[in-house]
Formats: C-alpha cells, structure tokens, sequence
C-alpha cells in the first residue's frame, strides 16, 4: 500500500513510499515506471529539493536519492526509532523519529549532525546537543 507520495515538478517525475518498503519513481506525464529504490522497512515520508529526494523510513533510516542518476546519494543513520518526517533543501535535512528527537544535519561530508533537539512531553525534558 502506498503511504506518501509527492511530485517533482522539475521533472514531471512522481514519487511514491510504501509498506512494503519500496520507493518508486514514475515518469507524470505518461505513467511509466521508471525506477525502484528501497529500504528494509516501510516508507513514512518523502521530501523534495532539487536534483535529490529523501525518503524516511521505519528501519530508522533517512535515505537521499539522485532521481536523475537514478541512484542513492547516502543514507543517514542518526534515529534511535522509525523516521516519521523530513524535510530536505538543497543539503541540509530536518528528521524527527519515534525516539523524541528532530536532527537538523547535512547530506554532504562527514559530521552530518548540526544539532539534535529532545522533545519528551512526559518529562518535560527539551535541550539540544
């Protein structure tokens, strides 16, 4: 089942997320499928910015694709629990998870993480590292 979709304009591309953990891309204009991306679990949100879009997921991953290479650009590992948000422009990524976290980090480099905020209702603990 199919859980989010978007558009890319630029492209007249369509983008869609499912359960079952796959990631497609279809030509908007005459419907055709033109690639298959995937995770190891299901698709919770999809961002655009650009050449690049980035998916979240429930294996606690975000993932960022090249839709005209046709290929993942990285995969960001900084959720303790599934993803369930992003927002991506240009290089820089915002993600929040199950485990009470929004990172704000980069796609590009090493040292990814700009900073980490910790929203806990229940505890009423707000800081970031």
């Amino acid at each position: 089942m199919v859980t989010q979709v978007t558009m890319i304009e630029e492209s007249c591309r369509v983008v869609t997320g499912s359960q079952d953990a796959s990631v497609r891309l279809w030509d908007g204009v005459k419907g055709g499928l033109i690639a298959v991306f995937r995770h190891d679990q299901g698709v919770n949100a999809i961002s655009v910015s650009g050449g690049f879009f980035a998916t979240a997921s429930s294996d606690c991953t975000v993932r960022v694709w090249d839709h005209g290479m046709l290929r993942e650009k990285c995969c960001i590992r900084i959720h303790q629990m599934e993803v369930t948000c992003i927002d991506l422009r240009g290089s820089r990524l915002v993600s929040s998870s199950d485990d009470g976290t929004t990172v704000v980090c980069s796609t590009e480099g090493r040292g990814r993480i700009k900073f980490r905020m910790s929203c806990n209702p229940l505890a009423g603990d707000r800081h970031s590292e």
